[in-house]
């Protein structure tokens, strides 16, 4: 049985489709993936505690994914978007993701709950009408090159751009600077940052990889290791074009995607 940790926000307006989805659409087997799930809490008196995260885990078993929810402690922590608004709505939605690495196949899909206050629920697990399907595996490229590190932006973009950190092996670590949205309400804007460490070149010339956000102690205060998460947020698809530039794609669980052509900064 393969465990892992997952996170899930409670969300005073849905970010995300309902039911399973996943990212990329079609994913290949013995490569992680991002899985997401939109639903509701069990329970109509549950009160709403917006942008919180909530742990969780998910088990493979056998032909099925069952990831199982705590809402024991939730974790204060603000959602963020790259573009766009969201309509207030529906505030018992809630929405979570996680990142699975399965076997080329069909997989059916449960969900539970632990840490529900006292109440009347229905018995879990419960059996979601969703079926995830994995491709066959494809071989790994070897990169056409490996002098890729370096810091690379658009000149329409100031302040924004992707550094890349390329092992003499090929593997790549990516850190996404951007601007996220501070809230649903205002166009005002943050600086955050999405990693990629490591992923896997299915060309010579392009690699992809899972996107992750996280979070940790601010550098004024005494280390709390509480506060510490490491959330997926989407996938992320680098293409060599030449010497100095890469196309990147990049596609968050929020549903917003991001192309752009970046050139290397010269010192």
């Amino acid at each position: 049985m393969k465990i892992s940790q997952i996170a899930l926000f409670l969300l005073a307006a849905p970010a995300f489709a309902a039911g399973i989805t996943t990212l990329p659409d079609h994913p290949v087997a013995g490569e992680p993936f991002v899985i997401t799930y939109a639903g509701k809490i069990p329970a109509t008196e549950y009160a709403p505690l917006s942008y919180s995260v909530f742990g969780s885990t998910y088990a493979q078993l056998g032909s099925k994914v069952a990831f199982v929810t705590d809402f024991t402690n939730p974790l204060q922590r603000s959602t963020k978007t790259v573009t766009g608004t969201t309509t207030i709505a529906d505030p018992y939605n809630y929405g979570t993701h996680f990142v699975a690495t399965l076997g080329a196949g069909s997989y059916g899909v449960t969900r539970d709950y632990a840490g529900l206050r006292a109440g009347s629920y229905t018995p879990g697990p419960e059996t979601l009408p969703d079926t995830i399907v994995v491709g066959p595996p494809r071989a790994a490229a070897t990169p056409a090159s490996t002098a890729l590190s370096g810091n690379y932006y658009a000149d329409d973009e100031a302040g924004s751009g992707v550094n890349l950190i390329q092992s003499p092996n090929g593997q790549v670590f990516a850190a996404w600077f951007l601007y996220a949205a501070r809230s649903y309400s205002t166009p005002a804007s943050a600086p955050i940052w999405y990693v990629a460490p490591g992923g896997k070149w299915i060309t010579p010339t392009r690699f992809t990889a899972i996107l992750y956000e996280t979070q940790r102690t601010a550098f004024n205060r005494p280390v709390d290791a509480t506060v510490a998460l490491t959330l997926p947020v989407g996938t992320l698809t680098l293409d060599v074009v030449g010497s100095t530039a890469i196309d990147m794609d990049a596609t968050l669980v929020t549903g917003t995607r991001k192309q752009k052509r970046l050139n290397r900064l010269q010192f």
